[in-house]
């Protein structure tokens, strides 16, 4: 009865490991990340190496080859999203120059002329 539990986890690992080296290939093309949040791969990444400790230790050899195929994609992508990630631009405010119809010089308030805040007035 066991025999079956292992050759259908291992099936669903292989078939886990098919969809993540699908990613991966998706992500060395773009060579870029879009929509998924790199610590959930890389948690998946480390449940993967540890479950290639477990399933030897329960003596589930179709388990262990899918996972070994799983943790092999999901530690690929981590390493493909960590060369492919793009580093966030600093936030800066544009400094602008509005002119005021009096000839007033503009009031600057966090590097915006304070004539294009609507919530300010003279």
């Amino acid at each position: 009865m066991h025999e079956h539990f292992d050759a259908i986890n291992g099936l669903f690992e292989t078939l886990g490991a098919v969809a993540t080296w699908r990613n991966v290939v998706a992500i060395h093309r773009d060579r870029a990340v879009r929509g998924v949040a790199m610590a959930s791969m890389a948690f998946f990444a480390s449940w993967g190496v540890w479950n290639l400790i477990y399933y030897p230790s329960l003596h589930q050899w179709l388990s262990t080859i899918g996972g070994s195929l799983l943790v092999a994609g999901n530690i690929a992508w981590v390493g493909l999203a960590l060369k492919y990630r793009k580093p966030r631009p600093p936030v800066s405010v544009p400094a602008q120059s509005a002119e005021i119809p009096d000839g007033r010089p503009p009031i600057k308030v966090c590097g915006q002329a304070a004539s294009s805040m609507k919530f300010i007035s003279r």
